[in-house]
């Protein structure tokens, strides 16, 4: 596994300079960016090689694609030829931590949807499903 190779300013040309925001954010701005992975200097600190950045950005599309849908882990997984992340604790602790699957639905909404308390349900229920279980309880 490799580190990182950054652009220095002499990686760019004028003509680079007038056209490229890369070029102006590392000749004028001073900021490392990888020339393989295009890791930021935020990013770079928190992920020492180009693998483990790749890999960090499948974490968060596979979150992305499925936030707002109804459809399940292992089709995203497979969308992202991830099929390998169904058994990492790191990531489903993530995905845990940022968007649920409502119980009643089958949609994935974000955390803070989630009502499960409010009806006093042991499964994870979004406001909209546990709205409606208040409705036909009244």
């Amino acid at each position: 596994m490799d580190g990182h190779d950054l652009y220095t300013p002499a990686d760019f040309t004028n003509e680079e300079m007038e056209s490229s925001s890369t070029a102006r954010l590392v000749v004028l701005g001073g900021l490392g960016i990888c020339k393989k992975c295009g890791a930021g200097e935020a990013q770079l600190d928190k992920h020492p090689t180009c693998e483990s950045f790749k890999a960090d950005k499948v974490r968060e599309r596979v979150i992305e694609y499925l936030r707002g849908t109804a459809d399940t882990l292992s089709a995203a997984l497979i969308a992202f030829d991830a099929e390998d992340l169904e058994d990492d604790t790191e990531f489903l602790a993530r995905l845990d931590g940022e968007i649920f699957n409502c119980s009643q639905c089958g949609w994935w909404c974000e955390i803070d949807e989630e009502a499960s308390d409010d009806i006093d349900s042991d499964e994870l229920v979004c406001v909209d499903c546990a709205s409606e279980a208040e409705g036909v309880g009244a």
